[in-house]
């Protein structure tokens, strides 16, 4: 599992220092970029919150089994 947190915070870092390159640029496909970027922060981000979530409740309530959008986790 951490092994699991820890490639999703560094995907969310990515995308977010990607969406600063982007975010500013006035190159026509810029704003595209940036928005891709942040769309995928957002999304590592909130798979990140959902696997800590699922650590935190295994922990206090022993389950072992979570489901996320298209992925099952044991």
């Amino acid at each position: 599992m951490n092994e699991q947190m820890e490639r999703l915070k560094e995907r969310a870092e990515w995308h977010q220092e990607e969406f600063g390159k982007y975010q500013n640029d006035d190159r026509p496909y810029a704003q595209g970029a940036a928005q891709y970027h942040l769309e995928k922060a957002q999304e590592a981000w909130n798979d990140y919150g959902r696997l800590k979530a699922y650590v935190e409740t295994t922990e206090r309530w022993n389950t072992d089994v979570i489901s996320l959008p298209g992925r099952v986790l044991k």
